[in-house]
């Protein structure tokens, strides 16, 4: 491939603060930019000023913000014991991509994944516009040989939950060693008015059940939508919250993931942290009906679109009014006012999600071995994976893998 130059244009790039001394695994040529420094850095104080730049001019989803993958390393990554494994690469000067990686313990093995794991909807990293559009399989494979010839005490790399495509652009990630996920996630495009949205949507439908839940709340004095805008607002819908998703995941017999150590520390701190913020890392959301809250619905924003991150309901008398999906109606009434114009509800099939969203993402993981021990773990991985999404793919195999994981909780 001909050298594009990069290095050449740098009027569209970003003026980035120096790195401080890092972990530097030397430099290595590319087709797309010629040589590229690459660093690891295991402190995030270090690289907070250029990440903040980089992430305000690159490509990369919410999740990827400073602010969120700080709050997770000092609650839930800390509980894991997990310690930043930040991967860099510069071009004269200016960030090319960076990789929001973390060291892991697993039973014997050393792993890095990316910060937040599985409870991140979209791991990538952060690209430059020109890296990210005209990068090709023979400088990844480059850069990532180059960054595992380097990975002393590291086993594998494990890493979940990526998207093929981000805004229009091939994930670079996608040039390794993959496979593909169990779930796909899904988005849509928000258009400049709400009634516009729902005429893309089966609006009519929409509109009559939206009036009908209205007319059932009226009768207990109307349904309230909250926009958790101060410190005692996000503490009592987070609770909420974790409540109702408790009870819902123990009837149908779901591991309750919320519930692990650090992760309502996480939440709280990166909801209360972003009433700062111009555009929200983190906004809770829930639906008020006679003094109590019947669901709620929280997420996060970057560069205009819109991530859903958790959802519940109250399982009660009202439960049967559906009023997840009335609090879902209003949430993405208020993103289109708001100016947002893409929305995504995650990873998962849910009837909800293919109401709203027609975008389907598929997803991907990748695991490669780097120790010998290793590779009948990333073997391993690799099956368990290929199992899940073969029953998950399968309706009749499905349905009764749902059966038989409540009946064990029972």
């Amino acid at each position: 491939m001909q050298n594009t130059g990069i290095v050449n244009r740098e009027r569209v790039l970003v003026d980035a603060p120096p790195l401080s001394p890092a972990e530097t695994l030397g430099d290595i040529s590319t087709s797309i930019c010629g040589r590229i420094t690459i660093s690891i850095h295991r402190d995030l104080d270090e690289i907070e000023a250029l990440w903040q730049e980089f992430e305000n001019t690159g490509i990369c989803s919410v999740y990827q913000r400073f602010n969120w993958i700080e709050k997770w390393m000092n609650s839930a990554g800390k509980e894991l014991g997990a310690s930043p494994y930040i991967i860099v690469g510069m071009a004269a000067g200016k960030p090319m991509f960076l990789y929001p990686f973390a060291r892991y313990c697993r039973g014997p093995f050393c792993v890095v994944n990316w910060i937040g794991g599985s409870h991140t909807n979209f791991n990538l990293g952060i690209y430059h516009p020109d890296f990210i559009k005209n990068v090709r399989l023979n400088d990844m494979r480059a850069i990532f040989a180059h960054v595992i010839e380097h990975a002393d005490g590291i086993d594998a790399f494990e890493l979940c939950c990526q998207p093929m495509s981000w805004q229009g652009h091939n994930n670079p990630l996608n040039f390794l060693k993959r496979i593909a996920s169990p779930n796909h996630a899904f988005s849509m495009q928000l258009e400049a008015t709400f009634e516009d949205v729902l005429a893309q949507h089966n609006g009519k439908k929409k509109r009559k059940k939206f009036r009908a839940q209205t007319r059932a709340m009226e009768a207990l004095g109307g349904a309230t939508l909250i926009r958790a805008e101060c410190e005692d607002d996000i503490l009592r819908l987070l609770d909420v919250a974790l409540a109702q998703i408790k009870v819902r995941l123990d009837r149908m017999g779901v591991n309750n993931v919320f519930e692990e150590k650090g992760i309502r520390t996480f939440f709280s701190d990166l909801a209360i942290a972003s009433l700062d913020e111009a555009e929200p890392s983190l906004m809770i959301y829930g639906l008020e009906v006679d003094g109590k809250i019947r669901a709620t619905f929280a997420g996060g924003g970057h560069k205009g679109r819109f991530s859903g991150c958790f959802t519940s309901i109250a399982m009660d008398e009202l439960t049967h009014t559906s009023p997840g999906d009335m609090l879902l109606y209003m949430v993405i009434e208020d993103c289109v006012n708001r100016g947002y114009s893409s929305f995504d509800l995650g990873r998962g099939e849910e009837r909800y999600k293919s109401s709203w969203c027609n975008e389907v993402v598929p997803m991907f993981e990748s695991f490669i071995p780097v120790s010998k021990k290793a590779i009948l773990l990333t073997a391993y991985d690799h099956l368990k994976i290929t199992v899940k999404r073969t029953i998950k793919q399968n309706p009749r195999l499905w349905d009764l893998a749902k059966q038989l994981r409540a009946r064990r909780r029972q």
